[in-house]
């Protein structure tokens, strides 16, 4: 049986040359390779608009002439994440914001999007997420929660207004009958609509120890993880140690190559509690702050086991497994 078939048929199965793989192509083209309603969780970073590159010919999200028509071509993507997400799954989306900037260098240097004087006007914050989550909800999506990613403020980055310290990240599904594991988000203390990880200098992608608490709670073992715009690998690592297969998209054959490296490179080596709880900031739910944010003790067991060939079973919850078999719908 393909790799990520599931005893109860609850979602359908996928092609084995998409899973565990990152494919090279655009990801208009390969949507439609995929079944409807087969991937259980998506975790999307979509590139960030870029008015200084875009409108130049350049092809591809991210490079269009004006901010309206980065939405409608995001939106042109939801459409597919929406038919093949399967019918109890759930999509994290953290869409980039922009202020655009005409004293830019790189702006000045290449820039061809002409301020304008309505939404385009020096130092205007574009509000872009607001604007996908609108159109979204207009196709019936439904937006269960908003998390506040924390992140360290650019320091460098100007004097004329406030540092901007946080992220969102939107927690979409399709129906009000979708998995959620509540005890092991408390556990993880991660049950919070808000989570603080710091980005290393030049950083710009979700980090792994962000996803990770994501694929534990919102998907069981074999399970699939899906990303179109996968950039250093950190979804197919989360997803790997956390036990789950994935499948990602490439647009270029350079990230396409890091990726496949990076993910290779890693071992299925289970993820703590500990481990998550430290990254998160968060003390697990039972836990004081100080234990939480300590060291982790040298016999801290692994709590989720990754599977150990293809066909591997459900894990049990036993051991200390972050799995809850008994976690419900929502």
């Amino acid at each position: 049986p393909p790799k990520n078939s599931q005893p109860d048929s609850r979602i359908t199965i996928v092609p084995e040359d998409f899973v565990d793989r990152i494919i090279l192509g655009d990801p208009m083209e390969l949507y439609d390779s995929i079944p409807s309603n087969s991937v259980q969780l998506m975790v999307i970073q979509t590139p960030a608009w870029d008015y200084r590159l875009g409108g130049g010919g350049r092809t591809g999200l991210g490079y269009e002439s004006h901010p309206s028509a980065y939405v409608e071509t995001l939106i042109q993507h939801t459409i597919h994440w929406k038919r093949i997400l399967a019918l109890d799954g759930t999509l994290y989306l953290h869409v980039p914001d922009v202020v655009f900037d005409t004293t830019d260098l790189d702006y000045q240097k290449h820039g061809k999007i002409r301020a304008e004087g309505c939404l385009l006007q020096n130092g205007q914050l574009l509000q872009l997420p607001a604007r996908v989550v609108s159109q979204m909800q207009k196709l019936e999506w439904l937006v269960r929660n908003e998390i506040t990613w924390l992140i360290n403020p650019d320091e460098t980055s100007g004097t004329e207004t406030r540092l901007r310290v946080h992220e969102s990240i939107f927690h979409f599904v399709k129906s009000n009958k979708y998995y959620f594991d509540q005890q092991t988000a408390k556990r993880l203390g991660s049950h919070y609509a808000r989570t603080r990880h710091a980005l290393e200098k030049g950083q710009t992608t979700l980090p792994e120890t962000l996803v990770a608490p994501l694929v534990l709670t919102s998907s069981r073992p074999d399970d699939l993880v899906f990303t179109p715009f996968m950039q250093d690998g950190a979804v197919a690592v989360a997803a790997k140690r956390c036990g789950r297969h994935w499948l990602g998209f490439a647009s270029s054959k350079p990230s396409c190559m890091e990726a496949t490296r990076v993910v290779n490179a890693t071992t299925a080596r289970p993820y703590t509690e500990e481990e998550l709880s430290r990254a998160n900031g968060t003390p697990p739910c039972g836990h004081s702050r100080k234990r939480a944010m300590t060291a982790r003790e040298p016999e801290s067991p692994p709590v989720i086991p990754p599977s150990q060939h293809k066909n591997s079973q459900p894990a049990t919850g036993n051991n200390g497994s972050l799995f809850n078999p008994a976690a419900r719908y929502v």
